[in-house]
């Protein structure tokens, strides 16, 4: 198991990793995902390595605009989906969040 970032009661959290493109891919082809995100057509490997490489450049000491987070089961170590806080305004604390 990669570290983790947070744990919920029923849920580990941790930052995206290369080698979790392959998985994720998957996930965004099954039909019973695809069809509640904005993604209509299959995903091949190559645009799922490119996200990961994009949520994983880090920001130095500036705040991140957003934060891209993938998660599993507590105790298991199959990531299950992503999610994160986009358009983030720091100082009214506030953002948006996709799962």
């Amino acid at each position: 198991m990669l570290v983790r970032f947070m744990d919920s009661e029923r849920l580990w959290y941790r930052a995206p990793e290369l080698g979790d493109a392959p998985r994720l891919q998957r996930l965004l082809n099954d039909p019973r995902v695809r069809r509640t995100v904005t993604r209509a057509y299959p995903l091949t490997l190559e645009p799922e390595e490119e996200w990961v490489r994009s949520v994983a450049i880090g920001h130095g000491l500036q705040a991140p605009p957003a934060v891209s987070l993938v998660f599993g089961l507590r105790g298991e170590s199959v990531l299950v989906g992503s999610t994160g806080l986009f358009g983030i305004n720091w100082v009214s604390r506030q953002a948006e969040w996709g799962i």
